[in-house]
């Protein structure tokens, strides 16, 4: 069965309920006639039965990887992409002016392209890649994401299935303990958020796990915002709302990352979430979603904090004189 939900329609397009979205989609349009919003209303709960056809056209695949001295983590993220179901045609690896090992890494695995980019910057970083990505897929994930071993043929699922321009999914912690508990939790956390977002276009993308059309990359490239006050998978969800581009946020489309920032302290985590907040209100757009998500990270810090600190994640236990001895992997900024 497929379901269509939280669904706004998109400026000039009609998108009435012969389109097709797969199960657990919150999909947001851009609207601003009476017409779109009205059909909107009439389309919000419309289930459709009808299955993917079999005669899809196969869609390529590029997983672009900025990465900044994040030569461990690398490997680990690189390693997850051999074991895809379907690999992607392409793993584009983007050094950032490294000076650790992480270009030898790269370099380690023959189905990576490595590129270079000498402006700093992750907003740099992904632009270079974007834009040397060959394929009609684009996924991009960071140096410390981990790859559940299906996420290249969901994400292939996801755009042969819809029209969609975008997509972000979950994120849980591969080095922290309890990590079902923790992708459960984020995963009911940005749906809430998404809802509550979208209503007052405040839609986002997280750079951790998300994929997007080669297509609508280069509707909006030279559109988005070029500063460093702003988080760049944000602002490029942003800009392609404002382009009518429809966005989505799949529940199972999941990945796990690093807690590395939750070990970051108080005020350097504030700066991080000012500049989130930041990235709406350049674009003049307030909800509470954006107060609920600043919350609701500071309070769950101090809670991961806690319980990482006894963690070792390499044998996947706690022990008493890590809890003691408290040396966390502080995350090195990519900005």
């Amino acid at each position: 069965m497929f379901g269509l939900s939280g669904v706004r329609c998109a400026h000039g397009l009609d998108r009435g309920p012969s389109q097709r979205h797969p199960p657990h989609y919150a999909v947001v349009y851009s609207s601003r006639f009476l017409g779109c919003f009205l059909l909107a209303v009439c389309c919000h709960f419309v289930t459709i039965s009808e299955p993917m056809s079999s005669k899809s056209q196969a869609l390529s695949t590029t997983i672009v990887i900025p990465v900044f001295n994040d030569q461990d983590h690398l490997k680990k993220c690189l390693q997850a992409i051999v074991g895809q179901t379907i690999m992607p045609d392409e793993v584009i690896v983007v050094d950032n002016n490294s000076t650790d090992d992480s270009v030898r890494v790269a370099k380690s695995f023959p189905f990576v392209r490595l590129i270079h980019e000498k402006k700093q910057g992750v907003l740099y970083a992904r632009n270079a890649g974007f834009n040397a990505a060959k394929s009609d897929i684009i996924g991009r994930i960071d140096a410390d994401t981990q790859l559940p071993p299906e996420w290249t043929e969901r994400v292939i699922s996801i755009f042969q299935q819809t029209d969609i321009a975008a997509v972000s999914g979950p994120v849980g912690f591969h080095d922290a303990p309890a990590r079902v508990v923790g992708l459960f939790l984020d995963k009911n956390i940005r749906r809430i958020t998404w809802r509550l977002g979208s209503k007052g276009d405040a839609v986002f993308l997280f750079g951790s796990n998300m994929a997007l059309r080669k297509s609508a990359w280069q509707t909006v490239h030279k559109d988005v915002c070029d500063r460093k006050d702003v988080h760049e998978d944000v602002d490029l969800a942003i800009h392609l709302f404002q382009a009518d581009l429809a966005i989505a946020f799949d529940d199972d489309l999941s990945a796990y990352t690093s807690s590395r920032r939750m070990n970051d302290p108080s005020v350097q985590m504030k700066k991080y979430l000012d500049v989130y907040k930041n990235t709406y209100t350049v674009h003049d757009i307030k909800s509470p979603a954006i107060g609920i998500t600043t919350t609701i990270v500071l309070a769950g810090q101090y809670g991961v904090k806690l319980i990482k600190r006894g963690y070792d994640p390499k044998t996947r236990q706690f022990s008493l004189k890590k809890f003691i001895d408290n040396q966390a992997d502080v995350r090195v900024h990519p900005m």
